[in-house]
């Protein structure tokens, strides 16, 4: 699995440098050798080469400065499979995932942040991100005894929230990656902990605060990407109240209307209000995602 990896990371290199020759450096080299006697070093040695850098595992092979007077013997070397010249690399901007790109999410009209707010009930969002919009948050896991309602916080000791909120609303600013809806306003609705779990009663408390909350702080969108073991009811029977009720709950009470969910023994949902400029695509709840 790691060489069909190594080939896909030396193809997408390959192509990108074919574009960018300015990004080569002069006179350095990256030697990829067969395998059989004598490791990159003593191959770089009967060249009169130093190696910068010595290769075991991805390849054999190594990198070193290769005057012109040893380039042509070095080509005529049995043991060696190519020469490529070294080239610049540099992180990569912002970028805009298939799935996005599929929905049709990108790009934002003048790159003006999308006028929706999404609540990502997970495990918090990174309140202070700056490739997200994050404009309110709370703790639901335990409820605050002076007002009975869920505490202020929210914020990310796990990363899956963050996630989750990058790939609804990530802002389209030349960072990181462009969200299906760039820029849209973040509720962090945190129900998980740093482990990345938390208790059923706890998610439908989060749900809760999305429903009592949704029309007074604009919120159009209640995201859940979370599961667990459990019955499809509560009690075990065929009156008591499935756990898809739970998602159909929150978008008739919410003012929010549901446009994927998944019930039975894992519990997620994503629903979408008409009012702000969320785009008209929904992901299925269930199946592969793009």
């Amino acid at each position: 699995h790691f060489k069909w990896a190594l080939c896909a990371l030396v193809l997408s290199a390959s192509l990108w440098a074919a574009s960018a020759a300015a990004q080569v450096i002069p006179g350095e080299y990256i030697v990829v050798l067969r395998d059989g006697r004598g490791g990159p070093a003593e191959v770089a040695a009967a060249h009169a080469l130093v190696p910068k850098h010595l290769y075991t595992k991805v390849f054999n092979g190594f990198a070193a400065s290769v005057p012109d007077a040893a380039l042509a013997g070095l080509m005529r070397n049995p043991r060696v499979v190519s020469i490529q010249p070294d080239r610049v690399v540099k992180a990569i901007g912002q970028v805009v995932p298939t799935g996005v790109a599929r929905m049709e999410g990108y790009p934002s009209p003048g790159r003006l942040p999308v006028d929706a707010g999404i609540a990502i009930i997970d495990s918090g969002i990174d309140l202070t991100h700056p490739d997200l919009n994050v404009v309110y948050g709370v703790d639901c896991r335990k409820l605050n005894r002076k007002t009975g309602d869920c505490l202020l916080g929210g914020n990310d000791d796990n990363g899956h929230g963050s996630h989750c909120a990058g790939i609804a609303a990530a802002k389209d600013n030349d960072l990181g990656v462009v969200g299906v809806a760039p820029g849209a306003r973040l509720y962090a609705v945190k129900v998980l902990g740093s482990s990345g779990s938390g208790t059923l009663s706890g998610v439908i408390q989060g749900m809760d605060w999305v429903a009592r909350n949704a029309a007074t702080r604009g919120i159009d969108v209640a995201n859940l990407s979370l599961g667990g073991t459990g019955q499809a009811r509560w009690d075990g029977s065929a009156t008591g109240p499935a756990v898809g009720e739970l998602s159909s709950n929150l978008a008739r009470h919410g003012d929010l209307h549901q446009i994927s969910s998944r019930t039975g023994q894992s519990l997620a949902a994503a629903h979408v209000g008409g009012g702000g400029q969320f785009p008209r695509h929904g992901i299925p709840g269930t199946g592969p995602q793009p």
